[in-house]
């Protein structure tokens, strides 16, 4: 028997978090969960969905209003016909804005609802969320920093609501482990899309010291500016400023970003803000050492001086020593990378992010059942 679930994305953009629904849903190939993927505009993320062979509607997200009941009652009846007419059983939304979307609509329905929580909102919004609205079935944070952080303002609006913490998983079959650096010339890169609270300045100030103190190494900026802020063109700015243009190379958002990390001799995340920090799992699939910021949940994948190096955020220049020493340490950055993927393999595979997933599908679905019993294959 087929179980439909309806996964509402947050963006028509490719994020980390539309791409941890694309690795759960490669993960549910073959199993008895079928994917209903809405989208809330056209962009990127739909090739992606058309590419995985998924069904999809685009649906612009609409939230419900005391303000204007008209719209709200009649924005209900259309996501209660879709959701109706595809016999959806659970809903899964990426955020806590698409779940507030479709809230009054699954809970008529009796559909559950699931709320995956990837980056913190303010405590406002949280206890603000789901006023006076019926309540989401159960939260999942992709860290334990990010429950921590939230956790409790979500418990005090939603008291009903079960939490649960999942890690991100990594398909490992698509990511080449490769210590084997074929580079003249090392590479650094940084993944993440153009965003302030990635550190990016902070990326190309650590790269004007590494070029000072005489070191010969390429940058590499993967990730576009996907809210079209003026992001790239503030960070080539300084990159000129700094009179380092011609050594670092701005990619934009590419189609095989896992090709171009597998040429990394060094991963930074550098971020100021990181609930998780995907890349990272990402970067040491691919044998990638990693140089990281102690922030969020980046410590609950990288601990320091074993499978990378933690250094203190906003501080470019704690960022060259740590890159510096990795590169002049190949020894130490191989073992490192060693392990950093076998810290992916434990704990962050696709395997054991499916299976913690559909464990939360089964015991949400069968709530108040007799017997619980899990998602069997087809």
């Amino acid at each position: 028997m087929r179980f439909t679930v309806a996964y509402l994305l947050n963006s028509s953009q490719i994020g980390g978090a539309n791409r941890s629904m694309l690795t759960l849903w490669n993960g549910l190939n073959g199993m008895s969960i079928e994917p209903l993927v809405y989208c809330p505009s056209s962009g990127p993320m739909v090739s992606l969905i058309e590419n995985a062979g998924l069904p999809y509607h685009i649906y612009p997200y609409f939230q419900p209003s005391w303000k204007q009941p008209i719209k709200s009652y009649l924005k209900r009846r259309v996501w209660k016909r879709s959701f109706r007419s595809h016999n959806v059983s659970l809903v899964h939304a990426n955020d806590l804005f698409n779940g507030r979307s479709v809230v009054l609509a699954s809970h008529y329905l009796g559909i559950p609802l699931l709320c995956h929580v990837r980056f913190p909102p303010t405590k406002e919004y949280c206890l603000w969320a789901f006023k006076n609205l019926p309540k989401p079935d159960g939260f999942i944070f992709n860290s334990k920093a990010l429950q921590r952080e939230i956790g409790p303002f979500l418990q005090e609006s939603c008291p009903e609501s079960l939490q649960w913490v999942v890690y991100n998983g990594v398909d490992l079959s698509a990511l080449k482990f490769n210590l084997d650096s074929k580079n003249i010339r090392p590479r650094v890169g940084i993944i993440a899309n153009l965003q302030t609270v990635k550190g990016h300045e902070d990326f190309i100030h650590m790269a004007s010291m590494l070029i000072r103190r005489g070191h010969d190494v390429v940058f590499d900026i993967i990730g576009g500016d996907i809210h079209q802020s003026g992001r790239e063109e503030h960070l080539k700015r300084l990159s000129r400023d700094l009179g380092i243009a011609k050594r670092i190379y701005f990619h934009g958002n590419i189609k095989d970003v896992y090709a171009t990390i597998q040429e990394l001799d060094v991963a930074v995340c550098a971020s100021h803000v990181e609930p998780f920090g995907r890349c990272i799992i990402e970067a040491m699939a691919c044998g990638t050492a990693i140089v990281a910021t102690h922030v969020g949940g980046i410590p609950e994948i990288v601990t320091n001086n074993e499978n990378g190096l933690l250094v203190p955020p906003k501080k470019p220049e704690s960022l060259a020593n740590a890159v510096e020493f990795l590169l002049e340490n190949r020894e130490v950055r191989d073992q490192m990378a060693l392990n950093g993927r076998d810290s992916v393999e434990k704990l962050f595979s696709k395997e054991a992010h499916v299976s913690a997933i559909t464990d939360i599908y089964g015991k949400i679905h069968n709530h108040g059942s007799e017997t619980e019993e899990p998602l069997a294959e087809s």
